[in-house]
């Protein structure tokens, strides 16, 4: 039979958010499953508590999750797939398992490589895995629904708006933060020169400066990597 604080949690997960209970039905809730629940307070992320018991997500399911599960779980949800993700490994290798990758490639350090972003600037200094030889590639995100409306923006005014630009940029810089793969001085000259190319009226200037080691994309890369960094939900592991 059913102990009282089980019964308590279903319904709760039916029923109500983890901000709507009470301190003494939290306590019930915990006593179901608290060393999962304390994971996800550990990391902010309690308030999932409900949401993944009832879809049957709990600590057992760490030994067999990949990275398509928590993007499954999260969708769009980035920082929290982040989050999700570092709960899980913190678990895995607590308990002698290998962690999960966004990537089977073992990341190559690119500190050395003409052009290269210090390492503070990348995220390869707590990332630990993504692939040096990944590249991005503009058309295939041009032949996706974002892509296509963005283009014929551009057809229609002959520019691209700032809205499309923010987009454009944002996600290059997700796939990039998605993959873990660390972006350096190259990629960016890479990238914004086939942006000119596809789009004739922007200046390359925008996106990126080497010398000054500015521009719209390298900011935008640069603020996102550091804010994943000082999350501290990237494990830095090593081959």
């Amino acid at each position: 039979m059913e102990n009282v604080a089980c019964q308590q949690s279903r319904e709760y997960m039916f029923s109500t958010s983890l901000e709507d209970l009470s301190g003494a039905d939290i306590v019930a809730v915990r006593e179901v499953d608290s060393e999962f629940f304390n994971l996800l307070n550990k990391y902010g992320l309690e308030e999932y508590y409900l949401s993944l018991t009832n879809a049957k997500i709990n600590i057992d399911c760490f030994k067999a999750m990949t990275e398509a599960d928590i993007k499954e779980i999260f969708n769009d949800e980035i920082g929290t797939r982040i989050k999700f993700r570092g709960l899980v490994n913190e678990w895995r290798l607590a308990n002698q398992l290998a962690p999960i990758s966004t990537c089977c490639c073992q990341h190559t350090d690119q500190s050395s490589a003409s052009g290269s972003i210090s390492q503070s600037d990348s995220i390869s200094s707590f990332s630990g895995s993504g692939s040096s030889t990944y590249k991005f590639s503009l058309q295939n995100f041009l032949d996706s629904a974002v892509g296509i409306k963005i283009c014929a923006n551009y057809n229609a005014n002959n520019e691209l708006g700032a809205s499309d630009r923010e987009t454009l940029i944002s996600n290059i810089v997700r796939d990039h933060l998605e993959k873990d793969v660390p972006m350096n001085s190259a990629m960016f000259d890479n990238i914004t020169g086939d942006i000119v190319k596809r789009f004739a009226s922007e200046k390359k200037e925008y996106y990126f400066q080497k010398e000054k080691r500015n521009g719209k994309l390298y900011n935008k890369y640069r603020s996102m990597s550091r804010a994943f960094r000082k999350s501290g939900f990237f494990l830095n592991i090593s081959a």
